[in-house]
């Protein structure tokens, strides 16, 4: 797991010195769209993430996950560690 945190936080650092042009989200999400729409399909817009405070990539995961479990009206639990 502390690989895993290491590797995590030598991409962020990486990536913030290199932070020109559309993100990698942004490009995920345009290259997912684009696909969407060719195969005919229609693309599910979700609300925007308020993303204030979150530090890290693991921060941002757990954001979205909470937000998509919200929208699906599950309840978020939380598993002991």
């Amino acid at each position: 797991m502390k690989t895993i945190i290491r590797r995590l936080h030598r991409l962020e650092t990486a990536a913030a010195t290199v932070a020109k042009g559309p993100g990698v989200a942004e490009m995920i999400q345009e290259q997912r769209r684009r696909r969407l729409e060719a195969s005919g399909q229609t693309v599910e817009s979700s609300p925007p993430i308020d993303y204030t405070g979150c530090r890290t990539i693991a921060d941002h995961i757990l954001r979205a996950r909470q937000a998509q479990m919200k929208l699906q009206s599950f309840p978020v639990e939380r598993r002991a560690r």
